[in-house]
């Protein structure tokens, strides 16, 4: 809504509307403080870009080589179940 306000009489009137309407339809709210100590919050990087590297490498290693021995621990399970069907398993 655009009000056009010629005088400061009218300029007046509106703001003490406004006001009104303010203390009428708004809530104030008052806060105060236990104390007026203030803490203060410093952040860190925790892992540079060479860490973070060397860090994702060693868990790339890590599932690389679990993922090596599982497959090895496959090749040896169908080994023996092929040798065991062809007859060359134990007695």
């Amino acid at each position: 809504m655009f009000i056009c306000l010629q005088t400061d009489e009218e300029t007046h009137e509106r703001i003490e509307q406004i006001g009104a309407y303010v203390q009428g339809h708004y809530l104030q709210l008052r806060v105060f403080f236990e104390t007026k100590t203030v803490e203060k919050v410093q952040e860190e990087l925790k892992y540079n870009f060479f860490s973070f590297l060397a860090s994702l490498g060693g868990a790339a290693s890590l599932y690389l080589g679990i993922s090596f021995v599982v497959m090895f621990e496959l090749f040896e399970v169908v080994l023996r179940i092929s040798l065991s069907w062809m007859g060359f398993g134990k007695k």
